[in-house]
């Protein structure tokens, strides 16, 4: 998951901390605006207890986890998971990567060394954050919620769309013993994996970031996720198989009543925003059979080779595609204009 002002997964300018708080853990709250990056805060380290199973002792009880077992192993990381202290792991169940797509689970039996062994360690959080501290956090508008990883890295928890979340991950359940707590997640944290495993939301933001129109980090919402736009983009991070067209630069200087926006000039209620929204929705398809996806209005997608898909009755190159654990983004020089702005969005002559 990741957080947009210009592009998705940019960095903000300001951090203006509004009040701090206490979780049941001990961790320190930074309560702040949605639209700022806060301050890394850990969840402060709990007493010394006595010894009990590590994570990965735990690992091998719940019968669910056998997929991030041979990962963890193949990596050689299985010191990183059996140490003693107080440590919190984000479990991946075998359900949640039995639901990538084919091109990404082959991906997964051949990622190895380095590059699986940092993406394994972005699901250890130091310190004990329990489901309860995770159920009190919210990522909803008025408070953003960290635990560090292992390397440091900003692990967002809290309830998003009313149930308890990691980052793009929903927590199924939680084993706890006095120094460890495991929560088995849905799907993997894909923020730090191999691009190839990451999510089509994931994928958007490493090609938004570089361009001058911002059109999906516009239509993703500055105050995100304090928009009611969310059911365009949720979806997106979530397990599926979505294709996204990335009209390219070309494309868009070729549309008339179309003009770069940058996100900081629109509120989330102008008619801009809205039609931006509104476009990026339309360039948006889910899988319905074996070739052939669909827009929410109803327009079908279907792929005829590596290089050309077809929209409707129009064929279109393929100018670049970015694979991801759910779908793919495929960039191409064509602008679709949705139904209800065909009187506003005109190619040029």
């Amino acid at each position: 998951m990741v957080l947009l002002v210009l592009g998705v997964g940019c960095v903000p300018t300001s951090v203006e901390p509004t009040g701090v708080a206490t979780s049941s853990a001990g961790a320190e709250i930074v309560t702040r605006v949605a639209t700022t990056l806060p301050e890394t805060v850990e969840p402060s380290p709990a007493a010394p207890t006595q010894a009990g199973p590590t994570a990965w002792e735990l690992l091998h009880t719940t019968g669910q986890h056998s997929q991030f077992i041979a990962l963890i192993e193949r990596a050689d990381a299985v010191a990183l998971f059996d140490q003693p202290g107080d440590f919190t792991v984000f479990a991946p169940s075998d359900a949640g990567f039995a639901r990538y797509t084919a091109e990404a689970q082959e991906l997964l039996q051949n990622i190895s060394g380095p590059q699986l062994r940092d993406w394994l360690t972005s699901h250890i959080g130091k310190g004990l954050l329990s489901t309860e501290d995770i159920n009190n956090a919210y990522m909803e508008c008025d408070a953003l919620f960290i635990i560090n990883d292992l390397d440091d890295h900003p692990i967002l928890y809290g309830r998003y769309y009313g149930r308890a979340a990691v980052e793009n991950a929903y927590v199924a359940s939680a084993v706890a013993t006095e120094q460890v707590i495991l929560h088995t997640i849905d799907q993997p944290i894909t923020t730090f994996a191999p691009p190839g495993l990451r999510t089509v939301g994931d994928r958007l933001a490493e090609i938004d970031r570089y361009t001058t129109d911002g059109l999906f980090a516009v239509a993703r919402g500055l105050s995100w996720p304090c928009t009611p736009y969310n059911d365009w983009w949720n979806p997106l991070e979530q397990p599926g198989n979505f294709i996204v067209l990335i009209p390219s630069q070309a494309a868009l200087l070729n549309i008339e009543g179309w003009q770069a926006f940058r996100p900081a000039d629109l509120g989330p209620e102008s008619e801009d925003f809205v039609r931006a929204v509104t476009v990026a929705r339309y360039h948006t398809f889910a899988q319905i059979s074996d070739r052939v996806w669909e827009n929410s209005s109803g327009l079908q997608l279907t792929l005829l080779d590596e290089t050309t898909l077809q929209v409707g009755d129009q064929s279109m190159t393929i100018n670049s595609r970015r694979p991801a654990a759910n779908g793919a983004v495929y960039q191409i020089d064509t602008f679709l204009i949705p139904p209800e702005y065909e009187a506003q969005l005109r190619p040029k002559p």
